[in-house]
Order: structure tokens, then sequence, then C-alpha cells
């Protein structure tokens, strides 16, 4: 079969928001509107030729010492439209980080490996500037208190019921007798701040039985530079 073309009014509209005519997703929310601004201060980058099996968790594998994650979106393969790999957004919070990665990767850079795969690097045509976010958020989640008011398997459902969510990777960091019962702190790895770790805390901010702080994100960079 081959790729069926989008009604020319379509595509008007997703050239209008700053959106690729291959996006899925609703172009006209707010969050998915592209930022006036030059393309040098764009936060956001389009991967292509990742794995088809790729997760989250792949691609976020191969930014290490980078800089804090916004979030990321993979699509999976296409074969309809002619994409027998997979592709993804990759959005950083601030621009330092951003242009850390694009001098890496970009045109001229070092090739981006991710699972195995030669990826390429190209700027996302939705254009993000750098977050207003505290410093102090991240995609990482902390999660502190009781062990039986800490169980990863009852926090990830209640997560599910209320947020589309992917899930780099969970550490139990912590577990220890105190008094009469045990702590246990747990690390949730979100694939992204943006609608995942960012409402997880939300969730949990207000049962005084928890502590609950944004760790740090792998994907940081570990010392300041290029």
């Amino acid at each position: 079969m081959g790729l069926v073309p989008r009604p020319a009014q379509d595509v008007q509209r997703l050239a209008a928001v700053g959106s690729s005519l291959n996006y899925g997703g609703n172009p006209y929310l707010a969050a998915n509107i592209s930022a006036d601004i030059p393309d040098a201060e764009n936060c956001n980058f389009w991967i292509t030729g990742m794995p088809p099996s790729a997760s989250c968790g792949t691609l976020l594998a191969a930014v290490r010492d980078t800089g804090r994650v916004f979030c990321t979106v993979i699509n999976p393969p296409d074969s309809a439209r002619g994409h027998p790999t997979s592709a993804g957004k990759l959005c950083f919070f601030d621009l330092a980080a951003a242009q850390r990665f694009y001098g890496r990767f970009g045109p001229g850079g070092s090739p981006f490996m991710v699972g195995g795969y030669w990826a390429r690097v190209h700027r996302n045509r939705q254009r993000v500037g750098p977050s207003t976010e505290t410093r102090f958020c991240s995609r990482v989640l902390v999660v502190s208190g009781p062990a039986r008011d800490v169980s990863v398997d009852e926090l990830l459902r209640l997560f599910g019921s209320r947020i589309a969510f992917q899930m780099e990777g969970i550490t139990v960091t912590g577990s220890r007798p105190e008094g009469a019962e045990s702590t246990r702190t747990v690390e949730f790895y979100f694939g992204s701040y943006r609608a995942q770790a960012q409402l997880a805390y939300s969730m949990l901010r207000g049962r005084p039985e928890l502590r609950v702080t944004y760790g740090r994100d792998p994907c940081d960079a570990i010392c300041v530079g290029p």
C-alpha cells in the first residue's frame, strides 16, 4: 500500500503551526504549537532511523551526560508510509543542553548510535524554547515513606489510573528499619517530565505520609561544557 496523502486543508493547517506532515496528535494544543523563536534557540529535536522496537529508554540511554530531558515521544515504524524504523521527539529543558546535544550529534558531529542503529538528528519543525520550570524539576521522581505506603506496584497502578506514561526504569534506593516500621525510597525514571513526572508529583505531594521530590536526571551533564 502506498502513502495515503493528507487533504490539502490538513497540510496547510499543520504547516501553519509548525508540525510535521506525519504528526498524528492534536497540533492545536498550546503545548504542540511551534514557538516563535529562531532555530538556534530550539530545544526540540526529531530523531530518525532508530530501531523498530525502540522505546523511550532506548533513546534516553544514548543521551547521557548531556542535559535534563523535558520530554520524549517515540513513533513506531509505519510500513504503510514507508517508515521501517522508529522515529522520536527529544526535547531538553534548557538551551545549553540542546546546544550540547546538537553540537555532538548534529551535522558535522559524531554518529548518534541508538540501540545499535545509526540514528539521525534533525531540528524539530515544532520549535520549543527553554522551559520556565525551576532547575529542580526533572523526569525523575523520588518517593520516600513507610514501606507499606511506598509499594512500586501500587504506585504504578495509581499513576496509570490518571497518566499515560513511559518508564525508563525504577530503582529502590533505600529500604531500612526505622523504629517499629521500615521505610523505603523508590526512584521512578519517567520518559518525560511534561505530563508524566510532573503530573505524578502533583498526585502524590498532598499525601503527608510521603516525601516526594525530583531526582537527578541521568541524562544531565556531569560537568559544564560541550
